[in-house]
């Protein structure tokens, strides 16, 4: 898979929303160099890139990157538990803001997406396979 298509690495924290396209598209979620997550937008004709990214981040949504992140990293990094899902899901969205970063493909529509997000999965690319779900 050619990843020179893809937008530079965009931090969560200086994102300007304006600049991630509105379409279908892929997205693939780093902290530094480690490749944590593939995803996609615009599945069923619906969605797009930058709503689905600024989901992630706000937290607005139940995902499967959230779920990932808490299990996996975020609630090893206090020694004082979360005391109810809000707080969780603050933890989430401080860490992404303060850690994360994504880089982010258009494509013409979700199948197209689907294609290239399967590729991603499966390890294609110069990233290699996405720590939380490549398996």
């Amino acid at each position: 898979m050619d990843t020179h298509d893809w937008s530079d690495l965009i931090t969560f924290a200086s994102v300007d929303w304006p600049d991630v396209p509105e379409t279908p598209g892929v997205y693939a979620v780093f902290e530094g160099e480690r490749l944590l997550y593939a995803g996609m937008a615009g599945r069923n004709g619906r969605g797009n890139l930058r709503k689905r990214l600024k989901n992630h981040r706000d937290g607005n949504m139940v995902n499967m990157l959230k779920q990932y992140l808490w299990f996996a990293i975020v609630q090893h990094l206090d020694s004082e538990l979360a005391t109810s899902p809000g707080e969780a899901a603050r933890r989430c969205r401080d860490y992404m803001t303060e850690m994360l970063s994504f880089r982010c493909l258009s494509c013409a529509d979700g199948a197209q997406a689907r294609g290239i997000e399967d590729q991603l999965k499966r390890g294609a690319g110069d990233w290699g396979k996405p720590e939380f779900n490549g398996s």
